[in-house]
């Protein structure tokens, strides 16, 4: 029961990105404002295990940072696939939801395939891919 009430934690972070990023004004980089939250996250959460706090708190209190950040960088990634070409707005969110799914389910693979149970691998694996979105991301993504 303490672990649904976290991951109920984590989802609501979502949630409230998702309100949060309703609200802001035009011309404001939600996208790379929430990847950079999700950076925020992960990095607090390896830096966490690295000092040896592995409990839940070091897990569950960064991931709510994190899916603050994925709350608000989603609806504006989305919205920016949609915009990419004009005409195809559903063909280019459905693959952008399976290329998600996809690249999703090959990471969860790998990691259960490598037995890691260490809370600093699973933060650099969070922290390596949502650096790798941040980097990717355009300067002008609204």
């Amino acid at each position: 029961s303490e672990a649904g009430f976290c991951y109920l934690l984590v989802a609501g972070a979502g949630v409230a990105g998702t309100l949060i990023v309703r609200r802001q004004r035009r011309g404001f980089d939600a996208f790379r404002a929430g990847l950079a939250l999700a950076v925020a996250g992960s990095a607090l959460m390896m830096a966490l295990g690295l000092v040896g706090c592995d409990g839940p708190i070091a897990l569950i209190g960064p991931m709510i940072i994190v899916g603050l950040g994925t709350g608000i960088a989603a609806p504006a990634g989305i919205a920016g696939v949609m915009q990419c070409v004009p005409g195809l707005a559903a063909t280019s969110t459905s693959l952008a939801g399976a290329l998600q799914m996809v690249i999703s389910g090959a990471a969860a693979t790998l990691a259960t395939q490598m037995h890691i149970a260490s809370l600093s691998w699973l933060a650099a694996a969070i922290l390596a891919a949502a650096a790798a979105a941040l980097i990717a991301a355009p300067r002008d993504a609204r």
